[in-house]
């Protein structure tokens, strides 16, 4: 479990992973230097609950992809489940899923499942996880790549990955601003995953979710980085998608006011053709939308 400035909430999540109906578990929890009083919160209920466990408690913020590479280095399991300080594991998760990847071919990465929404309250709100990012005829399964590349569609907390991948795929990538959908597409071009159609989670819907934070720079520019580092996979197989990704936010970028736009705009032009009205947008801070509506009606502009 990560923890980070969710003392509201810790002591749920807590609770939620002593409730496991499967014994065989090591709890590790690293604090990434909270701000709040979730440290003492955490000292507390270890002293109240008979667990195994590992408490790191960071002396600086590392940041949520350094934390979780302390976490998967820390375990000694073959299984790994991740879980954020202010989510709900149902209480049969890992007893169902450890049974499942069990019966698996080690081909296969990870097990992933659907997640209830749930408010502050812990009420559990309309719809749910895959719903509210995709709309599947039937859930993918085998090797997703292609379908995650499209967008990411897993609760991270739902999975329960083996511990083989992070040997193979190596670590979390530091330098990005979240963990989850990078990993993904890494460990999806070499393991199969398998979906259980039982919601093992419940994922909290707040105002200090991390993925309301990841609509400013620094998210943009991590989605930047994500899809460039996949340019050429499969001689070029996906290209022409990762293309529209890097434009889409190359413009993000732009309209957030990025410092590092002009840097990033050179590291797609060594792989894709010249964006002219980005280009005029970048030089004259004219609005790209405008520019392309220019463009769309009088015709392309002169190279």
């Amino acid at each position: 479990m990560s923890s980070y400035n969710n003392a509201h909430y810790i002591v749920d999540t807590l609770d939620s992973i002593a409730k496991q109906d499967y014994q065989n578990i090591e709890l590790i929890v690293v604090d990434d230097c909270s701000t709040d009083n979730s440290v003492s919160i955490i000292d507390l209920w270890f002293s109240k609950n008979d667990i195994r466990y590992k408490f790191i408690k960071n002396e600086k913020n590392l940041g949520l992809c350094k934390v979780t590479n302390l976490l998967i280095e820390n375990s000694l399991g073959e299984y790994v489940s991740i879980i954020a300080s202010d989510d709900l594991m149902i209480f049969d998760k890992i007893s169902r899923q450890v049974s499942i990847m069990q019966n698996e071919s080690a081909d296969v990465g990870g097990l992933y499942s659907d997640a209830y929404l749930v408010d502050n309250s812990g009420d559990i709100l309309f719809g749910r996880f895959i719903q509210w990012h995709r709309h599947f005829f039937k859930i993918p399964e085998g090797y997703i790549f292609e379908e995650l590349l499209e967008g990411n569609f897993i609760p991270i907390m739902s999975m329960l990955w083996r511990k083989k991948c992070f040997e193979v795929c190596g670590r979390f990538d530091e330098e990005l601003a979240y963990e989850d959908y990078d990993m993904l597409l890494r460990v999806s071009l070499k393991f199969k995953f398998v979906f259980s159609n039982y919601p093992s989670v419940k994922y909290r819907v707040h105002d200090a979710n991390m993925h309301k934070s990841l609509q400013g720079i620094s998210g943009v520019e991590s989605n930047f980085a994500i899809f460039y580092k996949h340019i050429g996979i499969e001689n070029g197989k996906y290209d022409e998608i990762i293309r529209i990704k890097l434009l889409a936010y190359l413009v993000r970028m732009y309209d957030l006011k990025s410092l590092k736009i002009e840097k990033y705009y050179k590291k797609y032009r060594l792989y894709f053709s010249r964006e002219i009205p980005l280009e005029i947008a970048l030089s004259s801070g004219l609005s790209y939308y405008y520019l392309t509506r220019i463009k769309r009606i009088f015709g392309k502009f002169i190279n």
